[in-house]
């Protein structure tokens, strides 16, 4: 269940209301990460880096406060400032087309997935492959993104604010 933190005591209360009056409050952080070590413990095993990665980004932002904190919007002002447990990852999918997304076009297309977070690692990586697995028709990718947020039911949810987005480019 996620905290309601005190706006008028919280000690980030200034930076809070600088960064609130912006259209889309969000950041991103796009950095280059050497991975060398992780491929070598991974080598042996048949887990997937993708999926080691997104362990190691939703392990490291459930380990900082700062990345499990919400703002929600309820039509009044100000938006409430909301502290959760933990978060989950919402992730990239790639779907390949039947036929061209749009005439001349053979890029990939992608859509989203979503897994729980909160579990050994071996548990998780199950829960991005099942995530992943599906169908090479887009038309059942709403299948498969409706089966991944299923993994969230009973989870406190409010819209998409538990989750966090991650875009992995090896």
């Amino acid at each position: 269940m996620p905290t309601l933190i005190n706006r008028s005591s919280w000690p980030r209360r200034h930076h809070l209301a600088f960064f609130e009056t912006f259209a889309q409050p969000h950041f991103s952080i796009t950095s280059e990460v050497d991975a060398t070590a992780m491929l070598r413990v991974l080598a042996p095993s048949t887990y997937k880096p993708f999926a080691a990665l997104l362990y190691a980004t939703s392990r490291a932002c459930n380990e900082e406060e700062s990345f499990r904190l919400r703002l929600r919007w309820s039509g009044s002002e100000p938006a409430e400032l909301v502290l959760h447990d933990v978060v989950h990852p919402s992730f990239t999918a790639r779907v390949d087309p039947v036929e061209p997304a749009a005439p001349g076009c053979d890029l990939p297309l992608f859509s989203y997935a979503s897994a729980r977070f909160g579990v050994s690692f071996s548990e998780f990586v199950e829960r991005v492959r099942a995530a992943l697995d599906g169908s090479t028709n887009p038309k059942d990718d709403v299948e498969r993104l409706r089966a991944s947020l299923e993994a969230f039911a009973g989870v406190d949810r409010y819209d998409d604010d538990v989750t966090i987005a991650c875009v992995l480019i090896p």
